[in-house]
């Protein structure tokens, strides 16, 4: 950020049943594009999950999770407005041979949730302005999850857009 710009210091410490996050953010004072939170939000995404790892290792628990494992690019993953416009952006700059196939994915996606009769629900639930417990949540979790969809930005098991 340039010095000269007006902005706000904090410090940041979220508790966590792995334990505290924490950062500091310099927040512009005017407006800002809603997607510039995205690189804070990664980092305290990052650390807890480090956090769950470090956890797990200390218990003497395995961790399945590995790169080209893709079992969680299975599920239901809910999105914030500023990653889903984000991601938009990625995908408006990707190259035609590499944006075809994955509108193609999108579409197959789209068509299976229609199929399987749970579109309109996601649908009503990314709409809605109401806050949905995860136990109203486990039955369109477990339909979804059964579908067994790659995401769409899956390739070869490897995530064609997150390190």
């Amino acid at each position: 950020m340039n010095a000269s710009t007006p902005h706000e210091s904090y410090n940041l410490n979220i508790h966590t049943p792995a334990g505290d996050l924490t950062a500091s953010v310099s927040v512009p004072t005017g407006l800002i594009p809603i997607t510039d939170i995205i690189p804070l939000m990664r980092s305290l995404g990052e650390q807890a999950h480090q956090q769950a790892i470090d956890q797990t290792i200390q218990s003497g628990a395995a961790i399945s999770c590995q790169k080209g494992c893709a079992a969680c690019c299975r599920m239901m993953i809910p999105l914030a407005p500023p990653e889903a416009i984000a991601l938009k952006t990625v995908v408006e700059v990707l190259p035609s041979p590499q944006k075809e196939p994955l509108f193609e994915r999108f579409q197959s996606v789209q068509r299976s949730l229609r199929e399987a009769g749970i579109e309109e629900e996601l649908h009503r639930l990314a709409l809605s302005d109401e806050q949905v417990t995860d136990e109203e949540l486990e039955p369109l979790n477990r339909a979804y999850y059964a579908l067994r969809m790659p995401c769409p930005f899956l390739e070869d098991e490897v995530c064609s857009i997150y390190e």
